[in-house]
Order: structure tokens, then sequence, then C-alpha cells
């Protein structure tokens, strides 16, 4: 009898072991079910906060939770592979995780629910207004009418890019630069209350043919000003003014916030360029490189590798590493980046250790499970660029939370006070072991126009492994992950008298 039981109970036991292993997977879709992707498609992964892609529509939901019995979801990577492999059955091109639960007393698995996104083009006119020529006539048409040509008249390229900022976060990143339109611009009174047409006569977007008629412009009262009827790249109308500067280029730069997500606020350029006629000798462009940012960094290893934020050196067509405490600033191209996590590794060149230090470089890389809400962390960094000085500044407070924004699991909150300039900087703790990169801080403007209070210290820190996760693919690696802790035993000021000939200012142009 006892042999009887024994064997029910395993048998029962086994039962629950191999029907209550796999998350439970729950799928709530939003339109006509689509047809799903190959395994091998690849699904890009966005937080909430992060702005998306032009085309994306939400079609579905996905939830992970877990069974009781679960196995596979006590990591967080794992999950997400799971809402990846759903969304790709319902034919979907991303996901955006919108909550997290973490394992805690009732389950030792991460629960998430994300929103599946697919990529759609919108439908656009088939017919719209054409002007049947091609450059080389508009060139003719230039040609024969030098002496009496506007200042607007002529073939330009537009180029546009931006930046996105999320005003909850205080996390911004860089649109990159596209080449969108070549456009020939000529008098024309056909159209009623304007003067000039702009015809494409090359686009990126292919829904702008060559022909169709992408602007109207009329003078104004001022010399090189123009009030413009612009068509955008979905068709929709925008009016505005343009004005042609003394170097002979247009410039436009317009603010708003995504569709999509009322967190993000979208600033874009629009550059125009003269490509003919010739322009007359007055006009000319200063090639001066001025200042696009500055942050902060640090140097990760004796051959002249610096850390800081992929944000601040995103887009930089030149970047400089200042060593303040040397008076030495050098050049520095990128190494290595992750630019989901916001982090960016920089190779130093013409790099000689010597010149900055003849100690090693004291601290070493903490242990994520070491890292406890209430710990006393410093930073060290350079706020308000040079508006301070040249030293950097010291700034200390606690870790809040082991999450950051909405949960977010890649962040720590801190209570350091913060300024722009700190972005890049390290994070140390009292034994003087890196535990962060500062990234952020909560946009103030923002949460007193919206909810009426103004944050006080509330900043935010990547959490070290994720960039002992880089440095594990970069030769340096072991070297860098294994280095000895010189600082252990050291009161605070002497540990920052030491750590400080490693404190970089990063300036990008």
């Amino acid at each position: 009898m006892k042999l009887i039981v024994a064997t029910i109970l395993c048998s029962l036991l086994l039962i629950l072991v191999l029907g209550g292993c796999a998350p439970s997977i729950q799928y709530t879709s939003m339109v006509t079910p689509k047809k799903s992707k190959p395994a091998t498609s690849d699904v890009e992964v966005f937080q909430q906060g992060d702005p998306l892609p032009q085309y994306a529509v939400v079609i579905g939901e996905v939830r992970i939770g877990d069974t009781g019995f679960s196995v596979g979801c006590e990591n967080y990577d794992n999950v997400v592979a799971m809402a990846k492999n759903r969304a790709r059955n319902a034919g979907g091109d991303a996901i955006q995780i919108i909550e997290v639960q973490y394992p805690d007393m009732t389950s030792t698995c991460y629960r998430i629910k994300a929103r599946v996104i697919s990529y759609e083009e919108p439908t656009y006119p088939t017919t719209w207004a054409t002007v049947s020529k091609s450059e080389m006539e508009f060139r003719k048409l230039y040609d024969s009418n030098k002496d009496g040509l506007d200042p607007l008249e002529g073939i330009w390229t537009m180029t546009q890019a931006g930046t996105w900022r999320n005003v909850s976060s205080g996390m911004t990143g860089s649109i990159p630069s596209q080449l969108s339109y070549r456009l020939a611009i000529f008098h024309d009174t056909t159209f009623p209350a304007y003067d000039f047409t702009a015809v494409v006569l090359e686009s990126e977007y292919k829904q702008w043919t060559p022909g169709r008629i992408k602007a109207r412009f009329r003078k104004t009262a001022y010399d090189r000003v123009y009030e413009a009827l612009w068509y955008n790249a979905d068709y929709t109308e925008e009016k505005g003014n343009y004005i042609i500067d003394e170097s002979g280029l247009i410039k436009k730069t317009q603010t708003d916030y995504d569709s999509r997500n009322r967190y993000i606020e979208l600033t874009l350029e629009s550059i125009f360029v003269k490509a003919y006629p010739p322009l007359s000798g007055k006009a000319s462009f200063s090639h001066a490189r001025s200042l696009k940012s500055a942050g902060s960094g640090f140097l990760i290893s004796s051959s002249g590798l610096v850390v800081t934020n992929y944000h601040v050196i995103e887009d930089a067509s030149r970047i400089e590493v200042v060593f303040p405490e040397k008076k030495l600033i050098k050049s520095a191209s990128v190494r290595l980046k992750d630019s989901k996590n916001d982090i960016a590794i920089l190779e130093v060149k013409d790099f000689s250790f010597q010149e900055v230090s003849t100690q090693p470089i004291p601290y070493s890389l903490a242990d994520l499970n070491s890292i406890k809400v209430g710990q006393e962390v410093f930073t060290l960094g350079f706020p308000l660029g040079d508006i301070l000085g040249t030293k950097s500044r010291l700034s200390t407070g606690r870790i809040n939370s082991e999450y950051g924004l909405q949960d977010d699991p890649r962040l720590f909150q801190i209570a350091n006070p913060l300024q722009p300039g700190n972005s890049g900087g390290p994070l140390f703790n009292t034994k003087g072991e890196l535990v962060g990169i500062v990234v952020a801080s909560l946009n103030a403007k923002f949460f007193y126009e919206n909810i009426g209070i103004i944050p006080q210290n509330v900043n935010f820190a990547i959490k070290v492994n994720y960039l002992q996760s880089l440095v594990a693919m970069i030769s340096e690696g072991d070297d860098i992950l294994r280095r000895r802790n010189l600082l252990k035993q050291a009161a605070l000021e002497n540990q920052i008298e030491q750590l400080n000939p490693f404190i970089i200012q990063v300036r990008t142009y």
C-alpha cells in the first residue's frame, strides 16, 4: 500500500513538474490576425520611454506570467525572449515593454507586459500635382535667366537630422542625419497666392517620386524671407517661414511631441544647401567647428580606454577628452558602443599612461549583488561644462532604488545632485568600487507643468553589469574586470585625490 501511495505521489509530482514548467503566455490581438514571421526574423525591443519608429503600429499585447510551477523565467532576458517569440507568431516586428514585475515573495519569476508592434507604412495619394521637367531642363531654365533669378530659385539638397528627449526621465538621443530630398525651386504663377514651386528631383522617401510638387513659397516684406506651404513626408500640410541666411543656407528647426509617445519630445532641423546655380562671391560658409556637447567620463584602462554615455558622443564629427589634472587634451574615437544602454567606450589617440599618472588606476568594478538600497555613493564629473571651472566636482548621495523610472531594471535611482555635464561620469561606493555610470535626471519643467511639483535630486545611473558585459568583449577586458581595488580602506578625501587623475571631460564637435 505504501508503495502504491508513493508511486501515486511521485506521479503527481512528475505531472506538476512537467505540466507546469512553462510560464504562462497570454496574447491579446488588437487587429485582424497577421501572418507570423519566421523564427529567424529580428524583433526589436523598446522600453516604455523609447521613441518608436515612424510607422510603428500597436497590433496586440503580450503578457508573460507565472503558472506557479514555472521554470526558465528567473532570468529577465529569457522572459523577454519569450515575449519576442510570441510577437513573431503574431506577425510583429518589435515589442515595447510597458510593465515589469520582479521576483518577490510570491513568485521567483520575472513577469512582463509588452505591446506588440508592427511596422506598417500608411497609404499615400496615388495622384498628385506634378511638373514634368528633368534636372537638366531646370538647369537650362536657370541659365536662361541668370540676372533675373530670385535667391530662392535653384536646385537645393535638403538634409534632416535632430534629437529626441524623454521629458519624464531626461534621457536623450539623436535622430541620424539623412539626405531627404533634392528639389528644384522655380518661379511659378499657376498656383494662386504663391510665387515659387518646389519640385522633387530625388527623394529618400519612396512615396515622393520625381516630379511631385513638394512645397509652395511666396515672398514677404523682408528680403530673403519666404512664407511656405510645405507637404510633409506623410503628405500633411505645414506652414512656416523660411529664411536664406548670409551663407546661402536655409535652416528650419521645429520641436514637437511624438504622436506615439507623449513623453518623447522631438527636435528636427532641416538644412537646405544650394547646389545650382553657383552662389555669388558674397556668400560664404564657415567651416569652424563649434562645441556640440560636453559630458563626463573616466579612464578604465592604462591603454587609453575611456567610458562615457553614448548620447554624449552620438553623431559627433570630432571627440576630445580632457584630463584637467594634467591640462592634457587628446582626440578620441569610438572603440565600442551600446546605444540601447547608453554606454560608449572611447579610445584615446596617441595615449601614454605616464602623461596621466605614475600610479595605477585605483578602482575596481563592483559586484552588482553587493549594491543595496541606502548605500552611500558619490560621483565626480563636470556639471555645467566649463561654467563651474575645469576641475571635477564631487556629488554625494545614496542609492534610492534598484530600479529606474517606471521600474527600468537597467538603472539605479540615486539622490546625488546632478547637472547637465555630469552625464557619463562614474558612480562609486564608499569602498571605491565603480557601481554605475551617471546617465540622466528627471526634467523639472515637465513635472512642474504637468503635476505641479519640482523633483529634487531624482537622478539615475546605469548599472555596472551593463558596462562589464561590454568590457568583456574587448582584448583588455580580463585585466579591467580583475583589477585590484586600491581604495577600499581609504577615507573619502583620499579616494577622491587618487581618482581625480582618471576623471575626464568629454567634448564633442
